[in-house]
């Protein structure tokens, strides 16, 4: 028995980096793991290397609607969440005052 056994969690930005290993981590303690991201195939990677109960669902983050939707397949499949690791970010780079409006709403939009 894991430490999460039978926990459902999402872990957005959960295909790469940190995300992965916290998906990874948390599939190790027996986990329902459910990782999103924008990237389906990276996704799908991610879910079939760390195998077990790891679904992958492509959703963007900026999208209300496809949060939404994430949300509610998760609630219909599983009939709950115990988890949620909000773990998708995004930097652009450089000084905050040299950015664009465009790209200082979509690091918000991503990051918030």
């Amino acid at each position: 028995m894991g430490k999460l056994d039978g926990k459902v969690a999402i872990i957005t930005g959960g295909g790469t980096g940190i995300g992965k290993g916290i998906a990874r981590t948390f599939a190790a303690e027996r986990a329902r793991v459910i990782i999103a991201s924008r990237s389906a195939q990276t996704l799908n990677d991610t879910a079939q290397e760390l195998g077990g109960q790891v679904l992958a669902i492509p959703t963007d983050l900026k999208v209300e609607a496809q949060v939404v939707s994430l949300f509610e397949r998760i609630t219909a499949q599983m009939g709950r969440l115990d988890i949620l690791v909000n773990n998708s970010g995004v930097f652009e780079g450089g000084r905050l005052e040299d950015l664009s409006l465009e790209t200082w709403r979509h690091v918000m939009d991503v990051n918030l």
